[in-house]
């Protein structure tokens, strides 16, 4: 299981991954400048920290164990998207100044990346924690 700081560690490395990820497609697609996108993806950013810390609890509850297999890591991420889209579309919609059109479209592009991206995130970081516990045996 992890401790509390691996797991405030393990989430902010991933929202800052995120933020810098997500800020300029959203300005791209709402014609904002890059501060508005920056702040929209940092409000949804501390949504999905939320929910990506409260998710990950429940999901080692579920698979308490490091090594787990892709149809494993395919659903802690389809989780954990599946959970922010429910605050992403009202996000891009009220503060990104998207159309409702424009909202799912940010929205479904990003569950696409995030997918991805929370798969190999945390692939990285469960090797990464593997190497740190086993230097430190």
């Amino acid at each position: 299981m992890r401790s509390i700081k691996e797991r405030i560690v393990h989430t902010l490395l991933f929202e800052i991954g995120a933020i810098a990820s997500v800020s300029p497609a959203i300005a791209w697609m709402t014609g904002r400048s890059m501060a508005e996108a920056s702040a929209v993806s940092l409000a949804l950013s501390v949504v999905a920290t939320i929910c990506n810390y409260c998710w990950t609890i429940f999901f080692d509850r579920m698979f308490p164990t490091r090594q787990r297999n892709f149809l494993t890591r395919a659903a802690q991420a389809i989780g954990l998207e599946f959970i922010i889209t429910l605050f992403a579309v009202p996000l891009f919609y009220f503060f990104a100044g998207a159309t409702l059109l424009q909202a799912f479209i940010l929205d479904f592009g990003s569950i696409g990346f995030f997918i991805v991206y929370a798969m190999a995130y945390n692939w990285v970081f469960d090797r990464v924690m593997l190497r740190i516990e086993a230097s430190s045996a």
